[in-house]
């Protein structure tokens, strides 16, 4: 094996170990290039598998001419340039476009079931009560945003109303004539509802 087809199995070995192991702890690794501040990025993608692909694609490039085809070593060298160029292409696919489309794609999981998660409560609440056929359960209907945005004022007019000590709540805006006293009474209906909508899993 001459010099040639030595640097083409190092970069095969070195490239493709290197690149496999970013592969695997590939937050350590970043983490490193931070702290070196060399964590560039090209399109979301590490700059490290990039070359990487390059390196360990240009070794089989290269090996594959002088093995397979018994290429001299410079057209060799030109043809592992080409397929490094190709690896990093791939790299660059595999880590930024698929990568990214499967993190869209879990965001999206995780915001839909969240979404779902009343109707699901709503399906389970009425199958429970056709099966058990008991007309004391009731289907929770979930509040809305604009109740919960009314009720989080609420207590918080209320809380500040106790710890200053100065009263009547009021609500609104009173320069434009909308501000209404508020009975204590409501600011407690206000703190259950509350208590109510945050263990349906409401924010």
């Amino acid at each position: 094996m001459g010099i040639a087809d030595s640097i083409f199995l190092i970069c095969l070995i070195a490239g493709g170990g290197l690149l496999l192991v970013s592969v695997v702890v590939g937050d350590l690794l970043g983490g490193v290039l931070d702290a070196l501040h060399a964590g560039v990025d090209i399109g979301g993608v590490g700059l490290m598998p990039l070359v990487l692909g390059f390196i360990s694609m240009f070794g089989v490039g290269g090996l594959f001419s002088t093995q397979v085809f018994h290429l001299s070593s410079g057209v060799a060298t030109l043809i592992g340039i080409g397929t490094g160029f190709a690896g990093a292409g791939f790299v660059f696919l595999l880590f930024g476009v698929l990568g990214g489309t499967a993190l869209s794609l879990l965001g999206g999981a995780m915001i839909a079931r969240r979404a779902m998660a009343p109707i699901a409560r709503l399906t389970a609440t009425a199958e429970g009560i056709r099966r058990t056929r008991d007309p004391d359960r009731r289907i929770d209907v979930p509040p809305t945003d604009d109740e919960v945005a009314y009720w989080t004022e609420l207590d918080r007019l209320g809380s500040e109303a106790e710890r200053t000590g100065v009263g009547p709540v009021l609500h609104g805006d009173p320069n434009q004539g909308e501000a209404h006293v508020v009975h204590g009474a409501h600011v407690e209906s206000a703190r259950l509802n509350l208590e109510w909508a945050r263990a349906l899993g409401l924010p």
